[in-house]
């Protein structure tokens, strides 16, 4: 450990010499590659340097970076050897590491380059976790790995596609409903490519798997029913059109759409979510502008392709932006966060926030020095009982230190302490949260690296925070790329740690009017804030819709509840948080 200390010291001091000369900003191509170039420093330096917040013993590591092809969407947490700590997954170059707080766990040296972290779940319905690692390439080497949760590669792995690009990540979901998943994935085929469909052993699912695209492959697939027919779809854009695919590989009626010639996709994987309850999913994601200088936007899509009410929206000053949405069930709606790139001298509008019907939410957007493209992670960082939203920025200041930021739900406050200034950029990358050495403290994980363009040796940079708060299951709302390891796309489901029936004095709530007609009420008050979710269920425990989910603050709440599509009959009301849960009885009555 200490030798691996004195390395990560001498590349930090070859990186600072080689970028202590100019503030930067950074923008990355279709093809991956990374330019950066000199800006004038913001009038108000931001001094803050993360004040307060010492990583935690043992960190930062550090290792080589590929030197023409970095790291996007930072890190994996997940715990992999079952001792309740957040173990961290993430490539170095061509090498794949496995760290606990207590130092490196395993390694494993892979055919390609890592840019995409891996995507992680028990595949198989085994009770043991799978890793899944997809490999760059430009000279024939690009794999796709599938590993158990100790490095070892599983028999018939990996996939080798005449050596092609395994571009983005892969998603892991149910297609077919055995409860085990497939492994949905992209690879790079000039001129255009193919979305692959995958069994456990390797095998493809069949029907018509593989699928082959019009242009390159762009974005991590997302798997959901967007079509609202009880069967899932898979969802994916090349650079120039928008997929939905059935689950046997048929395309579904009406696609691939076309874009518009003056804009293109990539990188802006798509987040899926049912905005309006109509039981089918909608499509949220961005597009860039082409090589002239397009008309980029952000769009939210229905299942058929049609654009859904409110939406697309105009990204300002036609900034292209390569940004994956962050999607949140909030206040009975959705928040939906978007960033675009800026680098200048001047505050610009960077994050964006609207609700499901495109509403610009109070306090948005964000303006500030620097734009982001990496993950927008949500957090209660400072112990508050209120979210926080975190992410990077595509600048860096003349001494080589990144940015990573964090504001109020409000749009408008900077958490005191924030911005944290770690050695390297941040770009294309941000913040994951866990607990990494088990203390019970939220540790903020980033990976950050250098660009020297052959000047010097590049570095990644494995830094994780100790914010000296708690850390709850329900302290974190979106931690990870795409909200889950699973990168499936869709909303990660809130995890119910208690099963026991509340009291009265944690929680009292009622129905009114009880029977009611059309419209009612739910009334509560908890004694503390959590993250709640309120179903409709029959009265076979059936579940109809959701009610609300999303955070609770401690004191009386109001709950709308429409009954009118529903006939005469008892039904539910089950009432969830990690305090536990509770049942009310609801008669409709006409």
């Amino acid at each position: 450990m200490k030798n691996l200390h004195l390395i990560l010291l001498f590349l930090m001091t070859i990186s600072a010499s080689l970028t202590a000369q100019s503030w930067q900003k950074a923008r990355v191509s279709e093809d991956y590659t990374i330019s950066t170039e000199q800006i004038t420093p913001p009038l108000s330096l931001e001094e803050r340097d993360g004040a307060g917040y010492n990583q935690i013993s043992g960190f930062p590591v550090g290792g080589r970076a590929n030197p023409n092809f970095k790291n996007f969407r930072n890190v994996t947490l997940v715990d992999l050897n079952g001792d309740q700590k957040d173990d961290i997954l993430l490539g170095f170059d061509n090498r794949l590491r496995a760290y606990t707080d207590e130092g490196l766990l395993w390694e494993k040296t892979l055919s390609g380059f890592i840019i995409y972290p891996p995507s992680v779940a028990d595949i198989n319905d085994d009770g043991e976790l799978d890793i899944v690692q997809t490999t760059g390439s430009i000279n024939g080497t690009g794999r796709i790995y599938l590993l158990d949760k100790d490095g070892n590669t599983r028999s018939g792995w990996p996939l080798n596609f005449d050596g092609n690009w395994i571009l983005t990540a892969a998603a892991l979901a149910d297609l077919d409903g055995d409860n085990e998943m497939e492994i949905i994935f992209a690879e790079r085929r000039s001129p255009s490519g193919r979305i692959h469909a995958v069994n456990y052993d390797g095998s493809s699912f069949g029907g018509n798997w593989p699928v082959t695209l019009d242009a390159t492959p762009a974005v991590t697939p997302s798997v959901g029913d967007v079509d609202g027919d009880n069967a899932v779809e898979v969802v994916v854009n090349s650079t120039e059109s928008r997929y939905v695919i059935q689950a046997n590989g048929q395309l579904e009626s009406g696609f691939p759409i076309k874009t518009h010639p003056e804009r293109r996709y990539s990188f802006q994987s798509p987040i899926l979510a049912d905005l309006n309850d109509d039981q089918a999913l909608e499509i949220i994601g961005a597009t860039h502008g082409d090589n002239v200088g397009g008309k980029p936007e952000f769009y939210v899509m229905e299942g058929d392709g049609s654009n859904y009410p409110g939406w697309p929206k105009a990204i300002a000053e036609d900034s292209w932006t390569f940004n994956t949405p962050t999607v949140l069930p909030m206040d009975g709606d959705f928040q939906i966060f978007m960033s675009r790139p800026i680098g200048d001298d001047e505050n610009k509008d960077m994050l964006f926030a609207w609700d499901g019907g495109g509403t610009a939410l109070n306090g948005f957007p964000i303006r500030k020095n620097g734009g982001l493209e990496g993950l927008i992670t949500v957090a209660d960082v400072d112990n508050d009982d209120a979210f926080e939203l975190v992410f990077g920025s595509n600048t860096i200041d003349a001494e080589g230190n990144g940015f990573i930021h964090a504001y109020e739900m409000d749009g408008q406050t900077e958490v005191p302490n924030f911005p944290i200034r770690p050695r390297g950029w941040t770009f294309m990358n941000g913040a994951n949260f866990g607990d990494v050495n088990g203390d019970g403290k939220m540790d903020l994980v980033a990976l950050t690296y250098t660009q020297t363009f052959g000047a010097g040796v590049d570095s990644v940079f494995l830094n994780v925070y100790d914010l000296n708060v708690p850390i709850a299951v329900e302290d974190v709302l979106w931690g990870t790329y795409k909200g889950s390891n699973s990168r499936d796309g869709r909303l990660p489901e809130m995890v119910v740690l208690n099963t026991a029936e509340l009291s009265k004095e944690k929680l009292e709530w009622k129905v009114v009017p009880n029977p009611m007609q059309d419209v009612g009420m739910i009334q509560l008050v908890i004694e503390q804030s959590t993250y709640s979710r309120v179903s409709l269920l029959d009265v076979n425990g059936k579940k109809i819709r959701t009610v609300f989910e999303g955070p609770l603050n401690k004191g009386e709440h109001q709950m709308p509840i429409d009954t009118r599509s529903l006939p005469t009959g008892i039904y539910l009301l089950s009432w969830e948080s990690n305090a536990g849960r509770s049942v009310r009885k609801m008669i409709v009555n006409r």
